[in-house]
Parts: C-alpha cells; sequence; structure tokens
C-alpha cells in the first residue's frame, strides 16, 4: 500500500515560483502530487478548516473553557511543576483562561498580538497540543496563546492554502525519510538544507517570499503519519474514508466504523504496550505498518 499524506503551501510561500518548485523537488524524491487545489482564507474561515486540522489545539484556545478540560495526572503535574500551582488552584482564582478569554480580557486585542504576549511569557507544554504560558503581568495562565494568530494568518481574507495529495512507495522512500530528509524539521533552520524545508529558506528572497521563515512559517506542511494524514486529507480536500486504502485495511484488520472514527480523531490508545494519542503513536510509520500494529488497539475510556 503508498503511503498518502497532506502537503499544503502556507499563506506566506503561497506564490507560483513556490509552488512550481515544490512539485519539481517532490518529483526528484519520487514524491506523486494530486493537482494543486487553491483555497481562500474568506473559505478556510467559513468553514472552520483550520480548526478542524488544529482540533486539539483549537478546542482548548477557543472552543473550550479550561474548567471543562479532561486531563491527566501526567499535565496536572506539569502545570505545577513549572508554576507552582495546581491546576485546581489556578481555576478557583479565576486567573486561568483559554486564548480567546484572554483575547477578550485584553480589549479584543489580534491574534497576532496576542501571540507576541504569548512568546514572552513562561510556557510549559501540558500533554500534546495542550500548552500553558504564565503572562507575568497580569498574572494570568493563557491556554495556547499562540493559536488565536497562527489561525489569523490562514483566514485572513487575502491569504491562500495550496494543497496537494502525496503519494510515495514505502519501498522507495519511508515515511520516517520522508520527514526527515524530504519535507525537514519544523524548524527550518534546523532542517537538512538539502531538505525542502531547508531549500526554501535558503532560496525565499528568489522564490517571492516576502519574510524570512521561521518555525510557524516554514513554508509547507506536510502530515506526520498515514492516520493524521487521512484525517488531514478529509478536512482539506473532502476525501471519503470509507473508500480510502489505509482505512479499507484498518476495517480488514478489524476495526469497526465507529473505531475507525474515534482514531481519525486522534483517540487515547494501548498498542504493543505504548500508550498516546494515535497519531502520535503512528507517526513516521509507513501505511501497513501502521495498519498492522493498531490491529490490537485498545481504547482508553
Amino acid at each position: 500500500m503508498d503511503n498518502k499524506a497532506l502537503i499544503f503551501i502556507k499563506p506566506d510561500a503561497a506564490k507560483p515560483k513556490v509552488v512550481d518548485f515544490v512539485v519539481k523537488f517532490l518529483d526528484g524524491w519520487g514524491v506523486c502530487l494530486s493537482e494543486p487545489v487553491s483555497v481562500r482564507g474568506t473559505t478556510i474561515a467559513a468553514e472552520r478548516t483550520i480548526d478542524r486540522h488544529y482540533f486539539a489545539i483549537a478546542g482548548t484556545a477557543v472552543e473550550r473553557n479550561p474548567a471543562d478540560y479532561t486531563l491527566s495526572e501526567d499535565a496536572r503535574e506539569a502545570f505545577r511543576g513549572s508554576f507552582g500551582l495546581r491546576w485546581e488552584e489556578a481555576l478557583a482564582s479565576g486567573l486561568l483562561l483559554n486564548a480567546q478569554e484572554a483575547q477578550e480580557r485584553l480589549g479584543g486585542i489580534s491574534g497576532i498580538d496576542l501571540n507576541e504576549l504569548w512568546k514572552a511569557s513562561r510556557q510549559v507544554k501540558m500533554a500534546p497540543g495542550l500548552y500553558a504560558g504564565f503572562f507575568a503581568d497580569k498574572g494570568w495562565y493563557v491556554i495556547n496563546g499562540f493559536y488565536p494568530g497562527q489561525r489569523e494568518v490562514f483566514t485572513n481574507p487575502d491569504a491562500q492554502v495550496i494543497l496537494f495529495e502525496a503519494s510515495f512507495s514505502p519501498e522507495k522512500l519511508h515515511w520516517e525519510e520522508f520527514r526527515s530528509k524530504v519535507i525537514g524539521a519544523t524548524d527550518p533552520t534546523a532542517a537538512p538544507e538539502s531538505s525542502l524545508r531547508g531549500q526554501i529558506l535558503t532560496r525565499y528572497q528568489e522564490l517571492g517570499i516576502a519574510d524570512r521563515p521561521e518555525m510557524s512559517r516554514n513554508g509547507v506542511h506536510a502530515s506526520a503519519g498515514p492516520v493524521e494524514g487521512l484525517r488531514e486529507r478529509m478536512v482539506w480536500l473532502g476525501r471519503d474514508p470509507s473508500i480510502d486504502p489505509l482505512s479499507r485495511k484498518l476495517i480488514a484488520e478489524g476495526l469497526n466504523p465507529g473505531e475507525l472514527d474515534r482514531l481519525l480523531e486522534n483517540a487515547m490508545v494501548s498498542v504493543s504496550g505504548n500508550r498516546g494519542p494515535v497519531f502520535d503513536l503512528t507517526e513516521d510509520q509507513d501505511s501497513d505498518e501502521a495498519a498492522g500494529l493498531l490491529r490490537g488497539v485498545v481504547f482508553e475510556e
């Protein structure tokens, strides 16, 4: 079974020269791309596409109050260890806010402006997709304060995202190599210069990109693994999971449709002695490898 991922060119880099470069670069690695699909920021905003893409982060940043989060003991301990205050105490104080609440208390500032405050805060990773930052001048503990600014980049009416479905044979290119060698690290300064993100960093001016790429503006997004990739292709390209080769293989391995839906929501699972979100456990795995691993999946309540 071929590997299938979503690749998109981010708004800052959605330029004709970048599109041509990405297509030629990936073709050189044997990565086959669908015809490009362009989506405007107005559509992304109306269909909440970016919120569905970053659903775990968006849920805690703008959709749910911190009092409604379901946290593990490890997440609570990470908060206490960093800030010297128990999660319950922070809640009771009224100083624990999601990102949207912080924006409102600051007079409705933009997400871009909130992100500047976030970058100056002391931060801790509590769990995958869950970060807390201490805004010292306000005494606030803000959850995922970077996200509204990230969302505004995609939902700006002038924004554009260029989408591709990517296919590559695991016999020629494993998913781990696709991420590390072909796409490159999230931080482009840490990516191999020969990788796509490394090349975009080196050549950004000749490619027509206004600002030097960095962590969040690194040119392109690529799925981290096959299960995450299936969800992302559903969200952005409207792919039907019932006819996707990976989902059909998972059903053949014994999953029922309800369990498949849970996998695509990044359920917490146990498999082969490991516990965690399913996207994390199948990260960097080829599609057949992930399907075999999930044959013995146990869902956590």
